[in-house]
């Protein structure tokens, strides 16, 4: 099963959405060694038992704050393997492929903008996509319209920004999904040691107009959580919070009440847990993850 992990498209995408809580696009906060509100290998890697990798790290400074996002293409030992560093922002999953999530979202930007850093190995390029998405009640399947992306070619010793205009395939339907990716090494045979550095991620709208990339409106604290986890949303259809560990099996399920509510974790194993936070028909709403410490 692992050894298909370098068969990646990065247009291959899965349907197990997250939402995100505040906006981390300076990736100035992080997790248990991973930047909040963004999936990465490393997380993916250690939900499938193989922890102990660091494909993604924060690094200092960054282009406007105190940290940034480096991926790095290394070897896995544990699986033979050259992989390269990929943040999404969703979590990212492995079943039979390697799966990048989605994140509710519903701006319609004209263009996107990151600043970057770039040592590749060997002629080695990095990559960055974006795509948008919207269910489609008739046909019960997931439209994509409207998308973006480029190849990051030649080195960049110091921060660089890079705009990347996005193509709406449907222009004026407003999206209810997005799913960005980077990754430091885009071919078929990463090179070791080919670094990306990312930072100061922003949506770019009508009129020049540059917002910082954020997602939702939940509120998940404290993260990492130790005896007690409490969810708060503005989502007034929101009625209740699943929680499942990284192997997807439900282990907590708890009522929302005015859009609160609070999860004991006191029996809960020291490692990243996913939620899903979903309406009264049983529809997801919104997922993400959630550390709990010891």
């Amino acid at each position: 099963m692992i050894k298909k992990l370098l068969t990646i498209s990065i247009l291959s995408f899965s349907v197990f959405g997250t939402a995100q809580q505040l906006s981390n696009n300076g990736f100035e906060n992080w997790t248990s060694g991973n930047p909040n509100n963004w999936g990465s290998f490393d997380e993916m890697l250690s939900g499938l038992g193989l922890p102990g990798t660091t494909l993604e790290t924060q690094v200092s400074p960054g282009n406007s704050g105190t940290l940034a996002c480096q991926l790095k293409t290394q070897t896995v030992v544990l699986i033979g393997q050259d992989l390269p560093g990929v943040i999404n922002s969703a979590p990212i999953t492995y079943s039979s492929q390697v799966d990048f999530g989605l994140s509710p979202y519903s701006g319609t930007p004209t263009d996107y903008t990151f600043y970057y850093k770039f040592s590749p190995v060997s002629g080695d390029t990095a990559a960055t996509q974006v795509i948008f998405t919207k269910w489609n009640t008739g046909t019960n399947y997931r439209d994509t319209i409207a998308y973006g992306g480029d190849l990051i070619v030649g080195a960049a010793a110091n921060f660089t920004m890079r705009s990347v205009p996005i193509t709406w395939l449907v222009p004026g339907v407003a999206p209810d999904s997005v799913s960005m990716i980077f990754l430091s090494s885009a071919g078929f045979v990463p090179q070791v040691n080919t670094t990306l550095t990312i930072d100061d991620v922003n949506m770019v709208f009508p009129l020049g107009i540059a917002e910082p990339f954020m997602l939702n409106e939940i509120a998940v604290y404290p993260n990492p959580a130790t005896d007690v986890v409490n969810f708060s949303t503005k989502n007034l259809t929101a009625s209740s919070v699943d929680v499942y560990d990284f192997s997807g099996k439900l282990i907590a399920s708890q009522v929302l009440e005015n859009g609160k509510t609070s999860i004991n974790t006191s029996s809960f194993a020291a490692g990243v847990y996913l939620y899903r936070i979903m309406d009264e028909n049983g529809k997801e709403l919104t997922s993400n993850k959630f550390s709990v410490a010891k």
